[in-house]
This record gives structure tokens, sequence and C-alpha cells, in this order.
């Protein structure tokens, strides 16, 4: 299917495009070829609607309430399935990223209390943290705050990783 370009880069479609790929959209579904992305988590694929990919997934509310964890475990869970995940966090650094991808497994908060973790504790998170060693899942943690720079962090892991066609990257 091919675009409408503008000498300025301004892309569209008109209605006849728009009703063809609209019924190959729910041929696709019918055929059960299509390429949404479900949420790894049986609740959500029942109150939200599946990702369809090139989607930008913003998760907002107040300070503490969970949006971290929430999109780690989701960016892990679509990682163990095979997915290609890009994700960006404008705030928190990779290794902190990592250890509250783990913190689901341990009782003490593994970024300010690793020390207290018993022979056998530490030998269960590097042993949790060998089994993601295959995933094809690669963190932005620079810091960048601009959109066009975001953008462009996306468009160079996709360029170098290929993201999944129905997985776009997370934001958080």
């Amino acid at each position: 299917m091919s675009f409408l370009e503008s000498s300025s880069g301004f892309k569209y479609v008109d209605m006849k495009q728009a009703n063809m790929l609209l019924k190959q959209f729910h041929t696709d579904v019918w055929a059960n070829k299509s390429k949404k992305l479900h949420w790894p988590f049986r609740y959500f694929n029942t109150v939200l609607n599946s990702l369809r990919g090139k989607e930008l997934v913003v998760i907002a509310g107040e300070t503490a309430t969970g949006k971290t964890a929430f999109m780690l475990n989701t960016a892990d869970r679509w990682a163990a399935e095979g997915k290609t995940i890009g994700y960006i966090s404008l705030e928190i650094d990779v290794v902190d990223l990592k250890n509250r991808m783990h913190q689901k497994d341990f009782d003490i908060n593994l970024s300010a209390e690793s020390e207290k973790l018993s022979e056998e504790g530490q030998l269960l998170l590097n042993d949790a943290i060998d089994r993601t060693m295959d995933q094809k899942m690669f963190f932005c943690d620079s810091g960048v705050r601009s959109v066009h720079e975001i953008i462009a962090g996306i468009k160079l892991m996709n360029m170098l990783h290929q993201f999944d066609e129905e997985c776009s990257p997370s934001l958080v």
C-alpha cells in the first residue's frame, strides 16, 4: 500500500485506500493472521484494545503508582515471548530498571539493599539475570528529553535491532 506524499514529506491516505486498509485489517483478524500485540496480562486484554504496531504507549499517573513496574513487567513478558522490545526511560538508569524487573522475586529493594541478600539469594538473582540474557530487549537511559531526540533514538534502535512490526517501543 503506497501512501501519497507531498514534497514537504506530509503523507496522507485517501478514502479508497483507507477502506482497503480497513478491510484488510478485518480480513486478517477473521483469518487469525492479525499482527495485533496482545497485552501479556489477561485482565488488560479484556479492558484495553490490543496494540497494532507503530503506536506510542504513554503510561501516566501520580508518582509511585507502579507505572514503571507495569511497563517493565509488560516489556519483560513480551521479550520472554520472543518479541524485540525497545524501552526508553527518561529518568531511571538501566541498572535500576533491571533491578526493578527482578524485584518481583525478592523481598528486599534490590537497588538499595542487595547487600542483604543471602548467598542463596545472590545465586537466585544471578540465575534470574542470566535467564534474560538472550532476550531481545534494548534500553535507552540517556536522559534525552526532546521529542525529536526520543524519535531519533527509537528509529536508531529499530534500524539496528529490527523491532517486530507489531511491537513498538514503550515510553515511560
